[in-house]
Protein backbone atom coordinates (compact mmCIF):
# COMPACT_ATOMS: atom_id res chain seq x y z
CA UNK A 1 0.00 0.00 0.00
CA UNK A 2 2.97 2.52 0.93
CA UNK A 3 4.98 1.92 -2.42
CA UNK A 4 1.69 2.21 -4.69
CA UNK A 5 1.02 5.31 -3.18
CA UNK A 6 4.52 6.47 -3.34
CA UNK A 7 4.67 7.13 0.45
CA UNK A 8 6.68 6.22 3.40
CA UNK A 9 5.68 4.96 6.99
CA UNK A 10 7.07 5.73 9.65
CA UNK A 11 7.07 3.60 13.22
CA UNK A 12 7.80 5.69 16.37
CA UNK A 13 7.90 3.91 19.82
CA UNK A 14 6.06 5.92 22.41
CA UNK A 15 6.31 3.68 25.18
CA UNK A 16 7.99 0.52 25.71
CA UNK A 17 7.22 -2.49 28.28
CA UNK A 18 9.55 -3.53 30.76
CA UNK A 19 10.13 -5.96 31.90
CA UNK A 20 10.00 -6.10 36.03
CA UNK A 21 7.67 -3.09 36.17
CA UNK A 22 3.94 -4.87 36.54
CA UNK A 23 2.78 -1.18 36.17
CA UNK A 24 4.11 -0.58 32.40
CA UNK A 25 3.24 -4.11 30.58
CA UNK A 26 2.48 -2.08 27.15
CA UNK A 27 4.18 -1.23 24.71
CA UNK A 28 2.17 1.75 22.66
CA UNK A 29 3.55 2.69 18.75
CA UNK A 30 2.57 5.59 16.63
CA UNK A 31 2.77 4.70 12.89
CA UNK A 32 2.36 7.67 10.34
CA UNK A 33 1.42 6.63 6.98
CA UNK A 34 1.12 9.84 4.65
CA UNK A 35 -0.96 12.52 6.10
CA UNK A 36 -2.49 9.33 8.63
CA UNK A 37 -1.68 8.65 12.09
CA UNK A 38 -2.17 5.55 13.57
CA UNK A 39 -1.71 4.27 17.08
CA UNK A 40 -0.87 0.57 18.26
CA UNK A 41 -0.78 -0.97 21.76
CA UNK A 42 0.05 -4.38 23.20
CA UNK A 43 2.39 -6.33 25.05
CA UNK A 44 5.31 -6.75 23.03
CA UNK A 45 6.84 -3.72 20.07
CA UNK A 46 6.47 -6.62 17.22
CA UNK A 47 2.58 -7.41 18.27
CA UNK A 48 2.18 -3.28 19.12
CA UNK A 49 3.54 -2.43 15.42
CA UNK A 50 0.60 -5.11 13.89
CA UNK A 51 -1.81 -3.72 15.31
CA UNK A 52 -0.90 -0.17 14.17
CA UNK A 53 -0.17 -1.25 10.26
CA UNK A 54 -4.19 -3.49 10.79
CA UNK A 55 -5.65 -0.13 12.00
CA UNK A 56 -4.42 1.49 9.03
CA UNK A 57 -5.30 -0.88 6.26
CA UNK A 58 -8.49 -1.11 7.38
CA UNK A 59 -9.07 2.87 8.21
CA UNK A 60 -6.82 4.48 5.22
CA UNK A 61 -8.19 6.50 2.53
CA UNK A 62 -5.37 5.87 -0.07
CA UNK A 63 -5.57 3.20 -2.34
CA UNK A 64 -4.10 -0.39 -2.59
CA UNK A 65 -3.07 -1.15 -6.38
CA UNK A 66 -5.81 -3.58 -6.98
CA UNK A 67 -8.02 -0.88 -6.17
CA UNK A 68 -6.63 1.59 -8.54
CA UNK A 69 -6.35 -0.90 -11.55
CA UNK A 70 -10.01 -1.66 -11.42
CA UNK A 71 -10.62 1.95 -11.48
CA UNK A 72 -8.41 2.92 -14.06
CA UNK A 73 -10.66 0.55 -16.20
CA UNK A 74 -14.13 1.51 -14.90
CA UNK A 75 -15.59 3.23 -18.17
CA UNK A 76 -19.18 3.63 -16.30
CA UNK A 77 -17.80 6.88 -14.44
CA UNK A 78 -17.18 8.61 -17.67
CA UNK A 79 -20.06 9.74 -19.63
CA UNK A 80 -19.78 9.05 -23.56
CA UNK A 81 -17.12 7.00 -23.26
CA UNK A 82 -16.87 3.47 -24.79
CA UNK A 83 -14.33 0.75 -24.47
CA UNK A 84 -13.44 0.99 -27.88
CA UNK A 85 -12.18 4.75 -27.40
CA UNK A 86 -10.73 4.13 -24.11
CA UNK A 87 -9.12 0.99 -25.87
CA UNK A 88 -7.69 3.64 -28.90
CA UNK A 89 -6.59 5.93 -25.56
CA UNK A 90 -5.07 3.57 -24.00
CA UNK A 91 -2.97 2.33 -27.14
CA UNK A 92 -2.09 5.82 -27.75
CA UNK A 93 -0.69 6.14 -24.56
CA UNK A 94 1.32 3.12 -25.09
CA UNK A 95 2.21 3.36 -28.83
CA UNK A 96 0.90 0.84 -29.82
CA UNK A 97 -1.06 0.13 -32.64
CA UNK A 98 -4.89 -1.96 -32.82
CA UNK A 99 -6.70 -3.05 -35.62
CA UNK A 100 -10.37 -3.93 -35.37
CA UNK A 101 -11.84 -6.73 -37.30
CA UNK A 102 -15.77 -7.20 -36.78
CA UNK A 103 -16.70 -11.20 -36.18
CA UNK A 104 -19.63 -12.56 -37.86
CA UNK A 105 -21.30 -15.61 -36.11
CA UNK A 106 -21.51 -18.73 -37.11
CA UNK A 107 -24.60 -19.16 -39.55
CA UNK A 108 -24.74 -15.32 -39.91
CA UNK A 109 -26.93 -14.28 -42.53
CA UNK A 110 -28.36 -10.79 -43.27
CA UNK A 111 -31.53 -9.96 -44.19
CA UNK A 112 -33.59 -7.41 -45.40
CA UNK A 113 -35.38 -6.61 -42.57
CA UNK A 114 -32.32 -6.22 -40.01
CA UNK A 115 -30.69 -3.11 -41.95
CA UNK A 116 -31.38 1.03 -40.41
CA UNK A 117 -34.72 2.24 -40.36
CA UNK A 118 -35.48 5.52 -42.15
CA UNK A 119 -36.25 8.67 -39.73
CA UNK A 120 -39.78 8.54 -41.29
CA UNK A 121 -40.37 5.40 -40.13
CA UNK A 122 -39.30 6.05 -36.40
CA UNK A 123 -41.87 9.12 -36.47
Amino acid sequence: LAISNKLVERFTKLQEAVAGDPNQTECVVKLDFGTETYEGRATTLKIAKQIAALQALANTKYQSSKEKKLTMFNTARRIGVTATSELHEIAAKKGVRVEFKFLEPYNFEFKHSMRMWNKKDML
